[in-house]
């Protein structure tokens, strides 16, 4: 007659060997991942940090051309309607709080805070790092609320967008250790669970990792270099051309307030 708690162990370590086959995967693609962001900061990170700079000071520049032309017009005090929905309804203005006190010259933290979360999230979520035309599109979308809470130095603003859109599910943790070998049917059957429980979490990290954006592009460069091409080498081209052309509207739009403000000294 079969000897049940031997069968139960037969079935533990067909587990545990799953298990172990499961976490050395995950563990793979996750390296390869950061491999792969690692390379991606050498190529393009320069480039992409001055696109974004370029793009943040035009997205300043606008606002500050709509507040010059409707105190302008309006006064000093007015305020648009959707901004006065907006602070009243959305988002209202909390109490103030003070800010730490920072050495001389040095930005305050709430700045800091702002301006490295904000690198973080344009890098992750810049439109120009996927080839994907829906992919582009959900990337534009981002990062139009990601400039939009950065040229209104709304640090809470900018996280949540990190909240809402981040797509790395949260790791997944050691396996918790037991004292000892099962030894009982209660024991055994507890741990063969356990082992499945975990296996199965990471086969749902393993699927979402195939959303993350840097999976996805690894696709795209692995298709491009079969066609005998080189994809970030291609990007940092493009990177290239639009801070030319960045640089050239910021300088239009940094004289045309200039201009604003000399029209509204006058009157």
């Amino acid at each position: 007659m079969p000897d049940p708690l031997e069968a139960l162990r037969r079935r533990l370590a067909q587990s545990e060997a799953a298990l172990a086959a499961a976490e050395a995967e995950l563990a793979q693609r996750l390296a390869d991942i950061q491999v792969l962001e690692q390379r991606i900061e050498a190529q393009l990170g320069p480039a992409l940090d001055q696109l974004t700079a370029l793009e943040a000071e035009v997205q300043l520049l606008l606002a500050q051309i709509q507040r010059q032309r409707n105190a302008s017009t309006f006064g000093q005090e007015y305020r648009p309607v959707e901004e006065q929905f907006r602070r009243t309804w959305v988002d209202p203005e909390p109490p103030p709080t003070p800010i730490a006190s920072a050495p001389a010259g040095a930005a305050p933290p709430q700045v800091v805070d702002l301006k490295r979360l904000y690198r973080q999230l344009a890098r992750r979520y810049h439109p120009d790092l996927t080839t994907n035309v829906a992919e582009r599109q959900r990337r534009t979308a981002v990062m139009a609320a990601i400039n939009e809470a950065y040229a209104s130095h709304d640090l809470a603003a900018l996280q949540r967008v990190d909240q809402a859109v981040s797509p790395i599910p949260a790791p997944i943790g050691p396996a918790a250790s037991r004292p000892g070998f099962p030894q009982t049917t209660a024991e055994l059957q507890a741990a063969i669970a356990a082992c499945q429980q975990r296996q199965q979490a990471i086969a749902t990290q393993l699927q979402q990792l195939e959303h993350h954006p840097t999976v996805q592009l690894s696709l795209d460069i692995a298709l491009a270099r079969r066609q005998g091409r080189e994809l970030l080498a291609e990007m940092l081209a493009d990177l290239q051309q639009k801070i030319a052309r960045k640089q050239v509207e910021r300088d239009m739009m940094a004289a045309q307030f200039a201009q604003l403000g000399r029209r509204f000294d006058r009157t």
